[in-house]
Formats: C-alpha cells, structure tokens, sequence
C-alpha cells in the first residue's frame, strides 16, 4: 500500500508540473528539474525500491508533501 502511495504521488507530481496552467508556480528550470528528480525516484521503485519496507516508501512520500 504503501509503495503505491509513493508511486502514485511521483506520477501526480509530475503531471502537475507538466500541466501549463501550472507554469506560473514553479519557474521552467525548477520543473524540469523536480521531474528528472521523480523519474530517477521512478527508476529507483522499479529497480533497488522494489524490496523496501512500507516506512522506506512513507518517509519518501512524506518527502513530497512537507
């Protein structure tokens, strides 16, 4: 459950930051920034996440929101 809190919060992340109503908030280099950062948090649960305990995955989800 807890894996796919913090996948589902990388995928809601990223298309909020590609969304162009959006580009007013946060500046292009940040954005796309902060999106290669959630791909390689991607790359990493599907590969070396894979086998984590759930508190791995809600300390990196809490990451996201605080």
């Amino acid at each position: 459950m807890a894996k796919n809190g913090f996948e589902s919060m990388i995928y809601k992340l990223r298309d909020w930051l590609r969304e162009e109503d959006n580009a007013q908030y946060v500046e292009l280099e940040k954005a796309e920034a902060l999106i290669e950062y959630l791909s390689s948090q991607e790359d990493w649960l599907y590969e070396d996440g894979s086998s984590q305990n759930y508190t791995v995955y809600q300390n990196l989800e809490k990451n996201f929101t605080s």
